[in-house]
């Protein structure tokens, strides 16, 4: 098996999933990108939320994890972002697809 990072992180707009999805694949940071819309609860403050979001999980490499860790942060609206990175396994042939696709783009 080989290994592939998936980095994921929560926006307010599916046009913000679409606009941070888009520069990572135009930058060849990420092989792909799925968008998601979830509901999301947590306590902001002293006020409990109950607020509908957009979820994006990225596939990229691990050499390329923390330039795109940097992008998102960059290009991310929420003062405080949730960046989730976890590394997985996967088959061969997804694997060699990812890595053919990544290329950053500087």
């Amino acid at each position: 098996m080989h290994k592939i990072t998936i980095i994921e992180t929560t926006v307010a707009k599916e046009e913000q999933a679409q606009t941070i999805a888009k520069t990572l694949l135009n930058k060849r940071i990420i092989a792909c990108a799925n968008i998601t819309k979830i509901q999301s609860l947590y306590n902001w403050g002293n006020q409990e939320q109950n607020e509908e979001e957009f979820k994006i999980s990225c596939k990229t490499l691990r050499e390329t994890e923390d330039l795109c860790h940097k992008t998102l942060e960059e290009l991310h609206p929420y003062r405080v972002p949730m960046i989730l990175i976890k590394s997985v396994s996967c088959n061969e042939e997804y694997y060699n697809w990812v890595k053919e696709k990544i290329s950053p783009i500087k």
